[in-house]
């Protein structure tokens, strides 16, 4: 009986990871603002949606784009996975939550970074010298929602 158990939360803690790393390619996370001539997006880990006078659409992003987008979202995958420790060992549910908060802020306590750094010159010269080249990106909690809506689906039992 305990094995039965035992294989039905693997099967429900593989789905849920299934499930959010899905997602987490798949989903936006952050809507970026460029401050300079280019235009505004909304940005996922494969792919972007421009809406631009010259191009408006969605397009798959080139693989150094890709790279930048999986630094932006690192802290996700961190939380996917304590997600899918939570499913396999007694981790408590209430140190997960700062962790899905951090990653689902992260890109724009980045963006942040960047524009202290870009007006104090540490990126680039100053303001009046420089063109507003560097997105700010407004989170999209996509990953964050999604893990609350699987977690209530599929509740983890917790052993006695």
């Amino acid at each position: 009986m305990t094995s039965t158990k035992r294989r039905s939360e693997t099967r429900s803690a593989i789905l849920v990871l299934i499930i959010l790393l899905a997602g987490a390619v798949l989903l936006p996370f952050g809507y970026g603002l460029d401050l300079g001539p280019g235009p505004n997006r909304i940005r996922a880990l494969i792919w972007e949606y421009i809406d631009a006078p010259w191009f408006s659409g969605v397009r798959i992003v080139r693989i150094g784009e890709m790279l930048e987008a999986l630094l932006y979202t690192l802290p996700r995958y961190f939380f996917l996975f304590q997600i899918f420790n939570l499913y396999r060992t007694s981790l408590s549910q209430k140190r997960i939550w700062p962790v899905g908060i951090l990653g689902a802020s992260f890109p724009g306590l980045v963006s942040l970074v960047l524009i202290v750094g870009w007006l104090q010159g540490w990126t680039q010269p100053p303001p009046p010298q420089s063109d507003h080249y560097f997105p700010i990106y407004i989170p999209i909690p996509t990953i964050l929602i999604m893990s609350i809506i699987l977690l209530r689906l599929l509740p983890v039992r917790r052993k006695d």
